[in-house]
């Protein structure tokens, strides 16, 4: 099981790698607070909307609002 979850945290962690190179080659910033949303995005596997986005984050980081999830989105 333990090796379960450790590829699974390898395969997110791989693809923020990914998306952070596909933004900042956009030009756009990639923040530690977009980090903290697409990383709870990537450890989840169903839908979200941006309010459960925003709770998930918020637990993370007290200080990301509702507008940075919006953005990042």
């Amino acid at each position: 099981m333990g090796e379960v979850l450790k590829e699974e945290t390898g395969k997110s962690h791989s693809m923020i790698i990914f998306l952070e190179k596909k933004l900042t080659g956009l030009g756009y910033k990639f923040t530690g607070q977009r980090r903290i949303i697409l990383e709870a995005l990537c450890n989840e596997n169903k839908l979200f909307d941006s309010e459960s986005i925003f709770m998930m984050a918020k637990k993370i980081d007290p200080s990301i609002g509702i507008a940075t999830v919006y953005r990042t989105l």
